[in-house]
């Protein structure tokens, strides 16, 4: 992937707002989903450990609340920076 740019929040700390305001090309996204679509593993080699991705995908956060009015897959809670999906 190439650079990746993080939204700064108006301080003087230069403080990044992390996950919500990424950017990237597109490119880079796409790589990202496939690294997460294939478990953490990219080109043969394992870049997420595997108890991470694990955690990663679980529910941390319950979002059953905040779903009215959304898309019904809100309500399956919030993992490390990533919406649970049920299939």
């Amino acid at each position: 992937m190439g650079e990746v740019y993080c939204f700064r929040l108006p301080d003087d700390l230069e403080t990044e707002a992390g996950g919500g305001g990424m950017k990237m090309k597109l490119e880079d996204m796409a790589k990202f989903t496939q690294l997460m679509l294939q478990d953490g593993c990219w080109e043969g080699k394992q870049l997420l450990k595997g108890w991470y991705y694990d955690q990663a995908r679980m529910k941390h956060m319950e979002t059953k609340g905040d779903s009215a009015g959304h898309v019904k897959e809100w309500a399956n809670g919030y993992g490390y920076q990533c919406w649970i999906v049920k299939e």
